[in-house]
């Protein structure tokens, strides 16, 4: 079979560099350990399979598929995956879920069918693989050919027609998800969510109205390859926009971002007066000693705001300007004086040093020994024997 040159130009190698950034920022958010991990590895997933899709498109745009076939159209298996990747980030993101149930991951069931679909493929000899990806339509003697192939051949239109039915069901979850927090309600934390949630899905519908696009002008004999490379460049803007603001949410959700932009300068445009701060001071305080939230080891800022009815950003400035903390910092004083009690009390000697870490709010072990040797000097384990000493002498 004749052999066609890898043709490169100005387009493919951006677009390369635009998969290898999107396989980057997908390793990110796999192994990022802040905040909410399962919705960062949402997230990275969705952009594993975007930089898929984007590594086929330049396979294909270079002509590199027609020499080496073996990953050609496997986009159509990452195309049924943006959706419900999308849909479960959002439910994974919203702190009134305590985990995604197991019915939601039947959403990447046609996922999982078009993979067991594509595997037939790599079991074709050489001479077929290269006969289906060069053939613009379906042609085989063989039924069964005929048939995967029929099925091969529509996988671009189911996958635009998987895309759009995510549409109102995502719209369907945010709206029942907006009667269920009376969004009316909400102070600014809740508002930010809100903002975020929206940003998302219209990014999503930006997304799938460019790849209908793109069928659209292929069916009906407009198609031209600059206009395959301008409507992906669209989508490249969209899901990088996306993965930007991924990796920002636990930020904007820890009231942190909004600090940094909104209440910058010492605070200089902010509305609460010193004599509210002072309040809001003694308020958090009294909270922190009666009900001891730090304890929870999901703690945000924004939840410690709600449970105290005030903005996060009030909460943030009060912590910042009056105590000279960050809010991180401020929650481990006191999680490593629970620690401190209870390393130093004999009735917790035969607990382990991680299980009282756990107790007292943490979740990783290297935060934890991190903000303990800082604070105290030595590490959970000398102080342990240090306190266990002194009482014993």
């Amino acid at each position: 079979m004749e052999q066609i040159e890898v043709q490169w130009s100005g387009w493919t190698v951006v677009f390369s560099v635009t998969a290898v950034q999107s396989f980057f920022l997908a390793l990110v958010f796999f192994t990022v350990k802040a905040e909410n991990r399962q919705a960062n590895r949402l997230m990275g997933a969705f952009m594993l399979c975007f930089a898929i899709s984007m590594s086929d498109y330049v396979g294909f745009w270079t002509y590199f598929h027609y020499t080496f076939p073996y990953f050609a159209d496997i986009y159509k298996i990452a195309g049924f995956c943006f959706g419900p990747l999308l849909l479960l980030y959002f439910k994974a993101s919203d702190r009134s879920q305590t985990r995604i149930s197991n019915l939601d991951w039947l959403h990447l069931l046609p996922a999982a069918l078009a993979l067991l679909l594509r595997i037939p493929f790599h079991f074709f000899p050489y001479d077929t693989q290269m006969t289906i990806v060069r053939a613009s339509v379906p042609r085989s003697t063989d039924p069964l050919m005929w048939l995967w192939l029929r099925i091969h051949w529509s996988f671009m239109k189911l996958i635009m027609y998987h895309m759009i039915l995510y549409i109102p069901i995502i719209w369907v979850y945010l709206r029942s998800r907006k009667k269920k927090h009376d969004v009316s309600k909400l102070n600014g934390s809740g508002l930010i969510q809100k903002r975020w949630y929206n940003t998302l899905f219209l990014l999503y519908i930006g997304y799938v109205m460019g790849y209908v696009l793109s069928y659209l002008l292929l069916i009906t004999g407009n198609y031209a390859l600059l206009y395959d490379y301008s409507i992906s460049l669209a989508m490249t803007v969209f899901v990088f926009v996306v993965g930007f603001l991924g990796y920002q949410q636990p930020k904007i959700f820890s009231g942190e971002m909004l600090q940094q932009v909104f209440l910058s300068s010492k605070y200089q445009s902010s509305t609460m007066t010193a004599q509210a701060a002072d309040s809001l001071l003694q308020k958090l305080l009294d909270h922190m000693e009666a009900h001891k939230p730090h304890r929870n080891n999901e703690l945000r800022l924004t939840t410690l705001a709600e449970a105290l009815d005030v903005p996060s950003y009030h909460l943030s400035q009060t912590i910042n300007q009056k105590l000279d903390q960050s809010f991180a910092h401020f929650i481990n004083h006191y999680r490593l004086k629970d620690v401190q009690i209870m390393l130093s009390d004999p009735d917790y000697d035969d607990l382990p040093i991680l299980q009282i870490a756990y107790e007292a709010g943490f979740n990783n072990r290297t935060t934890f020994y991190k903000a303990f040797k800082k604070h105290f000097g030595v590490l959970p384990t000398e102080y342990r024997q240090l306190a266990n000493g002194k009482e014993k002498s």
